[in-house]
């Protein structure tokens, strides 16, 4: 249904229309947030006979997924360590490596593509600038990527270096991580709902346009029994439209509630009311 085919005054049209478009553009985001966050998230696990500890990081946009039960293997820094140039081959034996890099300065599918050729089955990249993460991302080799790479910060990239060169044999195990902080995101989109919700509100608690078009319209002349507006107590000028309410008080409906401003009477000519019995002071235009 459009807004429009409702036949509702300009002003509320447009407030309406911009409740819309911020509730679908929060939606969009959150469920961009979830995506991200169920497909991009991921965890590290390291195993030595020293030491036992976990870094956060994040998958990088191409390449394939971490399969659900994670994959584990064998840590080997590269060389060279930016891996912007071909690296050399791991150990000449069954296992499963994962090749470690710093972020340098080349496109991160580069890096993994010299990974992917030297017969690694994974690859980690350390920002070595901070410890900020980002989504890697690719421009030339990323349609050619077949294994999976992740990206941590500095501060992790720099203690998994330490624990491979003490340990050669240290076990890195990569999960994906489906945990999703619901509660940061929720409050913003509870805010969005509210606003929507008063929106609706507010535009049910005017008068339909179907109701207003029901009220008595005169045009004013001198010597009429009113002659000033009872709400901003402005004098009509002569041949000003007027409409009539049943409480026979002015229009005052548009912008407002659904009632008289005066005196709270409900005006809405589609249903009488039978609980309102007519007396000696009821006006007799109610019932035009």
């Amino acid at each position: 249904l459009h807004l429009r085919s409702l036949n509702l005054p300009s002003k509320v049209v447009k407030a309406l229309q911009i409740c819309k478009m911020a509730f679908l553009g929060i939606i969009r985001v959150f469920f961009s947030l979830v995506f991200l966050a169920t497909f991009a998230l991921a965890n590290i696990k390291v195993e030595s006979e020293n030491v036992s500890t976990s870094f956060e990081d994040l998958r990088a946009g191409f390449g394939p997924n971490l399969p659900d039960s994670g994959l584990s293997g064998r840590g080997v820094i590269a060389y060279p360590l930016d891996g912007c140039s071909p690296i050399q081959k791991p150990p000449n034996d069954l296992s499963f490596f994962i090749a470690i890099m710093k972020r340098g300065s080349c496109d991160f599918d580069v890096k993994v593509y010299h990974a992917q050729n030297a017969n690694y089955k994974a690859a980690i990249i350390y920002n070595d600038l901070s410890d900020y993460l980002k989504k890697m991302s690719g421009k030339s080799y990323s349609d050619r990527i077949t294994i999976p790479s992740v990206f941590i910060g500095n501060a992790s990239g720099i203690q998994l270096l330490e624990i491979v060169r003490q340990d050669s044999g240290a076990l890195i195990n990569i999960y994906p991580n489906y945990d999703f902080p619901w509660d940061f995101y929720f409050i913003p989109f509870a805010i969005v709902c509210k606003c929507r919700e008063m929106c609706v509100a507010r535009r049910e608690a005017r008068l339909a346009r179907a109701n207003l078009n029901r009220l008595k319209v005169v045009k004013f002349k001198k010597g009429d029994e009113y002659d000033v507006c009872a709400i901003c107590l402005e004098e009509y000028n002569e041949g000003e439209k007027l409409r009539i309410l049943p409480c026979k008080h002015d229009p005052w409906l548009t912008d407002n509630k659904r009632e008289c401003p005066v005196c709270k009477r409900k005006v809405n000519l589609s249903a009488r009311d039978d609980s309102e019995n007519p007396t000696e002071t009821t006006p007799l235009i109610a019932n035009v």
